[in-house]
């Protein structure tokens, strides 16, 4: 439970930072889980965009593994 909830707050973070200035806000993020590799990662991630989500895959390196993040485009 506890590296569950470090990788969240490691992806929240992340997002938080890359996105902030973009006017996406990171809280709205959802961390959908972690990939041995990018291209299982990006194969996920085709699933759940649309034209109301987005999803995008960030390198953890504390983990060496890939993270799955979604956020909601539509108003």
């Amino acid at each position: 439970m506890k590296k569950t909830l470090g990788r969240v707050a490691a992806a929240a973070a992340a997002v938080g930072i890359m996105f902030a200035g973009a006017g996406t806000a990171w809280a709205d993020w959802v961390y959908i889980g972690s990939y041995p590799n990018e291209a299982q990662c990006e194969a996920e991630a085709v699933k759940y965009r649309s034209s109301d989500v987005g999803a995008a895959c960030y390198y953890d390196r504390g983990h060496a593994e890939w993270d799955l993040v979604i956020w909601s485009i539509g108003g």
